[in-house]
């Protein structure tokens, strides 16, 4: 599948480029000017010794800028690794690349302001070797260099176009014990393998309901786009049958979302001719969450498309937490626990805890607390490019717990954090119309009428009552 050069497209795998390739850095510019001024013709007697020169100097200088963030690098990781947390813990436990990214040039949290920019170890200048080496014309006299990644690509409102062929083989998931969703789905593979389309299920479906189907392996050859035929659990399970950070098909929702399984046929021709006339999507943000040991050894890990939970498990009182953000302590806090949650996850258990919705073509993560003892303990919205670590701290009075889209509960140690970082490969999900259309009807009852499960966002008694009364389910 083509993402369109003028449509957002997410970093997966290697990154080749980054936001404002335009402009190039200020070494090379001095570079540039040295070489035009031995360019110039020869200028006669003191003119020309006094533009050598100045070519030197230039020279000169572009050679100590270079050398300056070597030699400051080996204090700058000393008072880093000797940071301690205010809360009487050690410092959290960090792999080694987390240690070695700063997070500033102007000297904040984890920066150096008195070296050169930028910092050794940095994203910003990891990515100069491949060519991010600054951005003019972005702020008036300035020239822009990021700290962020540029494998993450933060625009996430794209449009779609199938390469090649198109289309050839697709992955049907369905909600268990639905008998509607059965019926659909032996409609819908009946019509595709009709146009020469290879139909696969899951294995446990193939083996109970569907024996003429072949099983879906994840392992085995690719799928070209997947449909799910149930709500958004079904959705949160189509996401984990993909465990790695490698690019994701397609998916189209069924049932509770703008494509009504009854228009089945019109919304499969419509993806099936996206060679022709491309398709809207959203790409939704994944986080990568790593459970750290207490001596900062990983785990495991889980990619979840709306939220990672944790929580004081069994445990009746509350549990002590410390956050950081970019390796800078954020708080510390007792709760019950701290929903860390995408956009996507925005309306699931982060807003029933009194998180903020959020649209899913916004690139943050949410820190949401649930029932915290503080009541200045509000939710916060990250960047989605900060690097956010929930630590239990040693002396906790009970372990914690994990679980990542309401699965895979696992115990943290004391003195174990869980590290939460973006996944490089979204979940590109097929949407009717441009934009957020979709997602503003789903919030606000618009696009799916009032039989929807639709959360009603601002919806009044007295506009609920006239829109039963106008379908005839009043």
């Amino acid at each position: 599948m083509l993402l369109r050069p003028a449509s957002p497209l997410s970093g997966c795998g290697a990154a080749r480029s980054v936001a404002g390739r335009p402009g190039r850095a200020a070494g090379r510019g001095v570079a540039a000017t040295a070489a035009r001024g031995r360019a110039q013709p020869a200028q006669p007697g003191e003119e020309q010794q006094q533009a050598q020169q100045q070519a030197q100097q230039q020279a000169q200088q572009q050679a100590q800028q270079q050398a300056q963030p070597q030699q400051q690098a080996p204090s700058r990781r000393r008072s880093r690794s000797g940071t301690a947390s205010r809360s009487g813990g050690a410092a959290p436990p960090q792999p080694a690349a987390r240690r070695r990214r700063a997070t500033t040039a102007s000297g904040g949290s984890g920066g150096n302001g008195s070296g050169g920019w930028p910092p050794p170890g940095s994203p910003a200048a990891v990515s100069a070797d491949g060519g991010d080496e600054g951005v003019r014309g972005l702020v008036a006299g300035a020239t822009v260099r990021f700290s962020d990644s540029p494998a993450l690509r933060l625009r996430r409102r794209a449009m779609v176009a199938w390469e090649g062929r198109g289309p050839r083989r697709v992955l049907i998931v369905k909600k268990p014990g639905v008998p509607a969703a059965a019926a659909a789905l032996a409609d819908m593979a009946a019509w595709l393998q009709d146009r020469g389309l290879e139909v696969l299920v899951e294995r446990g479906v193939a083996e109970a309901e569907f024996p003429r189907l072949p099983p879906f392996d994840a392992a085995g050859p690719p799928v070209d786009f997947a449909v799910t035929l149930g709500g958004d659990g079904t959705v949160l399970h189509l996401a984990s049958l993909f465990a790695a950070d490698a690019p994701l098909p397609p998916v189209i929702l069924g049932f509770l979302t703008p494509f009504d399984v009854a228009d089945r046929a019109a919304h499969l021709s419509r993806v099936l001719s996206a060679h022709r006339d491309p398709l809207f999507c959203t790409l939704r943000t994944r986080k990568r969450c790593t459970v750290l040991g207490p001596g900062g050894e990983a785990l495991r890990v889980h990619h979840v498309l709306n939220e990672c939970v944790v929580d004081r498990g069994a445990f009746p009182s509350s549990v002590f937490l410390e956050i950081y953000v970019d390796g800078a302590l954020l708080t510390a806090a007792e709760a019950d626990g701290l929903i860390v949650a995408t956009p996507s996850g925005s309306t699931a258990y982060s807003m029933s805890a009194g998180g903020s919705m959020v649209a899913p073509s916004v690139p943050c993560t949410l820190l949401t607390p649930l029932s915290p003892h503080s009541l200045s303990f509000r939710p916060l919205i990250l960047p989605e490019t900060a690097d956010v670590l929930v630590r239990l701290p040693s002396n906790s009075r009970c372990h914690a717990r994990a679980s990542f889209d309401g699965k895979h509960p696992v115990r943290i140690a004391k003195g174990g954090a869980v590290e939460f970082k973006s996944s490089l490969c979204p979940l590109p999900l097929i949407n009717i119309g441009a934009l957020d259309t979709d997602w503003i009807g789903g919030i606000t009852d618009k696009a799916r009428g009032a039989r929807a499960a639709a959360l009603g966002w601002n919806s009044t008694i007295r506009a609920k009552a006239r829109r039963a009364a106008q379908t005839g389910l009043g």
